[in-house]
């Protein structure tokens, strides 16, 4: 799957759980996306979400 924007990382937010911001083909929130521990289904706390990403 291909993302048309940018895609930021959120390592720390909730307690270290991390967050992935997914901003679709521009730079505003508007229509942004946020995937993090509650929308993923886990509790994982310090799981760094968003820390790296594959090239």
């Amino acid at each position: 799957m291909a993302l048309a924007g940018p895609v930021i990382g959120a390592p720390l937010e909730d307690s270290g759980a991390g967050a992935v911001w997914l901003f679709p083909g521009r730079t505003t929130a508007k229509g942004s996306s946020v995937f993090g521990a509650g929308t993923l289904g886990t509790v994982a706390s310090g799981a760094r979400l968003g820390t790296a990403f594959p090239r």
